[in-house]
Order: C-alpha cells, then sequence, then structure tokens
C-alpha cells in the first residue's frame, strides 16, 4: 500500500526524537555505555513515545508506534517491553531493519562505517532474533536490486527523500519548531 509505506517513511523520520532528551555525554560517548549509561539510551524509546504524543495528533500514532518499538526484537529479547513477533507493530519492524542498517553503512563516534555485504551479512544472522524473517528476506533482496540498479544507494536515497515534500520543507520546520520549542521542555 503506497500510503502505508508514505506514512512509515514520514513517522520513521522520528524514531529517535526521544535521544533529545539523553544527555549529550551518553550519546556522543565513543566507548561501550555503562549499565546505568545503558538503561538511560534505553529510556529513549518511552521518551519518544511521550514527545510525539505531547501533540495530541492522532496522525503522529505511528510515528508514536515506531519511536516505542524500533528496538523490540522478533524474539523478543528487545527494548523497552519485550515484545516479540507480530506483537511488535509493523513499522516499527520496517524502521528496525532500516535503522540498524543505517547504523552499520555509516561512521558513528564508536565505530566505522561497514560495507554493504557485510551489512547484510550481519542482518541476514539477525533474521528470525532481531527482525522478522519475511520482512528480512525482502530487506536482503531489495538492497542489493537498489545498489544495482542505482549504483550510489546513499546517493540515491538521499535524492529520493528530498522529492518529498515533507522533507524539502525541513527547513521551515525546523525554524518553525525552533520559534516554538521555548515553551516545549524535552528535557523532562
Amino acid at each position: 500500500d503506497p500510503e502505508m509505506c508514505t506514512l512509515i517513511d514520514l513517522s520513521a523520520r522520528l524514531h529517535d526524537i526521544g535521544k533529545l532528551r539523553v544527555p549529550d555525554s551518553i550519546l556522543l560517548k565513543p566507548g561501550r555505555f555503562t549499565p546505568d549509561e545503558r538503561s538511560i539510551m534505553q529510556k529513549h524509546c518511552e521518551h519518544g513515545w511521550e514527545l510525539i504524543g505531547e501533540g495530541g495528533l492522532a496522525q503522529l500514532f505511528v510515528a508514536q508506534e515506531i519511536a516505542l518499538n524500533h528496538h523490540e526484537r522478533w524474539d523478543g529479547n528487545g527494548y523497552p517491553n519485550r515484545r516479540q513477533g507480530n506483537m511488535i507493530p509493523l513499522a516499527a519492524r520496517v524502521t528496525a531493519l532500516a535503522d540498524v542498517f543505517d547504523a552499520l553503512t555509516h561512521r558513528r563516534c564508536y565505530k566505522d562505517a561497514w560495507s554493504i555485504d557485510d551489512s547484510l551479512r550481519e542482518i541476514a544472522s539477525l533474521r528470525g532474533k532481531h527482525f522478522d524473517p519475511e520482512l528480512t528476506d525482502l530487506f536482503l533482496e531489495l538492497v542489493p536490486h537498489l545498489q544495482t540498479t542505482f549504483g550510489n544507494l546513499d546517493a540515491y536515497l538521499g535524492t529520493e527523500a528530498r522529492k518529498n515534500d515533507f522533507i524539502s520543507d525541513r527547513e521551515r520546520v525546523a525554524r518553525e519548531l525552533k520559534e516554538d520549542l521555548g515553551t516545549f521542555d524535552v528535557r523532562r
């Protein structure tokens, strides 16, 4: 369903908004987290649910579901609620795959970028554990197809994202939010 795909695309962009309530000392830490730091970081899912919900817009419910559930695992060993299988909303299962692929293929303060092939092998190894097996199979089929068709996958995805009215207007939205955030305490 193209409308659902667009809704997931737009909603998934808010998946980590809860990190606004995580201290930079943890977000930007180059090494491993202590147990306390990990606990604080894992709260970003619940913070995201709360932040998105504060808007009171029913249209943002999918974004809330994604924010809350994108670290749940197919086998039930994720967080924050240890949901498993189809109890994890579809939009969150899709976002989890994209989020991990993005994290693997891009440099982070704590790791270098992996190749697309190595990233796909890692995702394949997590099929049925971290990820929905059917979605994983589709993802593993789609990424090489996109890579063959479009070459530079990052460039292609960036170009496609900028075609979206929501994304092309983000500077305007950011300015408006910046003006309004004076009354909005994200660190509660």
